[in-house]
């Protein structure tokens, strides 16, 4: 069950675009805003939320292209974990990508695109909006 937290977060990821969505404290953002909806508060007032909780430091830590897939593996510090996580980003060649993080921000992390057949990988966004529920 979704709380107002988490549609709050799907609300902000709205305003990020994809590529940019882990460099910024999601949740909190959502801690921040004192409303039910981005719609409630004024756009600088917002736009300031925002800038407050960006995640500098995302390091490119392996890339492959085989020219019909694209991988890149960062590490990007991550507040709720605590530390750096893995982020995986992949570029098909039809254009679709994905973002990805390890199911698990507590085991060891991928540290090259040769062992991330050894994690489990979910959905950025999901996981961005899955832990305001908890925060």
């Amino acid at each position: 069950m979704r709380t107002r937290k988490m549609d709050l977060a799907a609300e902000v990821l709205d305003y990020i675009p994809q590529e940019d969505r882990i460099d910024f404290d999601i949740t909190g953002i959502v801690s921040d805003l004192d409303c039910g909806s981005i719609a409630d508060i004024d756009g600088d007032e917002f736009t300031e939320i925002l800038q407050q909780h960006v995640i500098s430091g995302r390091k490119l830590i392996d890339h492959k292209n085989n020219g019909f897939v694209e991988e890149s593996l960062y590490t990007v510090y991550h507040p709720y974990a605590g530390h750096d996580i893995a982020y995986l980003v992949t570029r098909y060649h039809d254009g679709t990508k994905t973002y990805e993080v390890q199911n698990d921000f507590d085991e060891p992390q991928a540290q090259s695109l040769d062992d991330i057949d050894n994690y489990t990988w979910q959905d950025a966004d999901y996981t961005l909006i899955e832990e305001t529920r908890y925060a």
